[in-house]
């Protein structure tokens, strides 16, 4: 079974509100939703503290795994979510699929290809698009980085600050 999760805090110190705020018309969180949700994901979960991001999720019909306040902080790693997520479910996945909320142009079709490439290795990692796939046995070591990890270079926007939030709409707005 593939488990998705979307990590969305609601702290940003460089875009308030970010993962609430709208892009093109619809809450940046959404793109990620709507891409986990029209793929090979077989169960869709989002880790937030946001009570906006959980009205959201709540519209799009996703679980919800509330984040308690010491993995909302700066300084907690996007690990930790995915660890509290897996530790609060009743069953092992056989592979995580962490789908950054920063990440608008990601596709469905993009979550499909990268999980063929994942085949044969541990874990998988492409920035850009906002995908990381990682397998039980490596993540039940406590990484999301396995022996066997490719990295993918693709184009695609992480969306950190204002200039990358005009790059996103310009590319979404098909300019």
């Amino acid at each position: 079974m593939i488990l998705g999760i979307i990590p969305a805090r609601k702290g940003s110190k460089r875009i308030p509100h970010k993962n609430t705020k709208l892009l093109c018309g619809k809450p940046l969180v959404s793109y990620a939703i709507e891409s986990g949700q029209k793929s090979t994901v077989d169960r869709l979960m989002v880790s937030t503290d946001d009570p906006r991001v959980m009205e959201i999720c709540k519209e799009y019909g996703v679980e919800v795994i509330v984040r308690p306040d010491y993995l909302a902080t700066d300084e907690a790693t996007t690990l930790d979510a995915v660890l509290h997520v897996v530790e609060n479910i009743d069953y092992i996945p056989d592979i995580v699929v962490i789908l950054e909320p920063t990440s608008p142009l990601r596709t469905a079709s993009d979550i499909r290809t990268m999980k063929s490439l994942l085949d044969g290795n541990d874990s998988l990692a492409c920035p850009s698009l906002g995908i990381f796939m990682v397998k039980w046995n490596t993540l039940k070591s406590r990484t999301l980085t396995g022996k066997r990890h490719i990295h993918v270079n693709s184009d695609g926007i992480d969306i950190n600050d204002e200039k990358d939030w005009e790059k996103a709409e310009h590319a979404l707005q098909g300019d």
